[in-house]
């Protein structure tokens, strides 16, 4: 009644394919195809300082959790990551930073739905450590649906501190574990306030 057809055929839009950009490191050239490149063996275009850091492990049943703190696969891994970070250009202190091992208590959604429990176990232990980390870099069993938020919140709101988190599961494999590494340091820095890469 009011005129309007529908036109059987798709509508043409004209457009073109622009060249992907330059990723800029401060070493290191990726080749970026289909929006998407390889980090590996690249220095941050402004590096950061992770010098003030610590470890915290949630131990909380997982198959891959790790003993406890003085777990020497623990240790080697944080050692390989920490090596990730300073081949990234960051500068990381040659110590292992301190750690915190937490064994959380078992869910009991009746009690606790939320596990504030957990949350509150882990800021006790959180306040043993000598001194106020500017990152927390966090070994997890899972992304709990309870533990993962409540941590956030108690270090970037009620603590002030920056957290990154890891999964036990993946930093255990060696496969793929260079590139995951590389994925949590570009985190790392970014949050740390440097400058992963620019636009060339």
């Amino acid at each position: 009644g009011f005129g309007v057809s529908v036109a059987l055929e798709m509508a043409v839009v004209p457009a073109r394919v622009l060249n992907p950009p330059r990723v800029v490191y401060q070493s290191g050239q990726p080749n970026v195809a289909n929006g998407s490149w390889n980090i590996l063996g690249v220095r941050f275009a402004a590096p950061a300082s992770l010098t003030r850091c610590a470890i915290l492990v949630l131990s909380d049943g997982g198959r891959d959790d790790f003993r406890d703190s003085n777990d020497q696969v623990l240790r080697s891994i944080v050692q390989g990551f920490l090596q990730k970070c300073r081949s990234s250009g960051m500068q990381v202190e040659n110590s292992i930073p301190p750690l915190v091992f937490v064994r959380l208590p078992r869910p009991d959604f009746q009690r606790d739905p939320f596990r504030q429990n957990a949350i509150d176990l882990i800021e006790q232990q959180l306040k043993t450590l000598p001194g106020r980390p500017n990152m927390i870099l966090v070994f997890m069993s899972s992304r709990d649906p309870h533990i993962y938020p409540g941590l956030k919140k108690l270090c970037d709101v009620k603590l002030g501190v920056s957290t990154v988190c890891m999964l036990m599961g993946k930093v255990r494999r060696e496969k793929g574990q260079d590139q995951y590494f590389s994925n949590i340091a570009l985190k790392v820095n970014a949050k740390l306030g440097g400058v992963n890469h620019r636009i060339g």
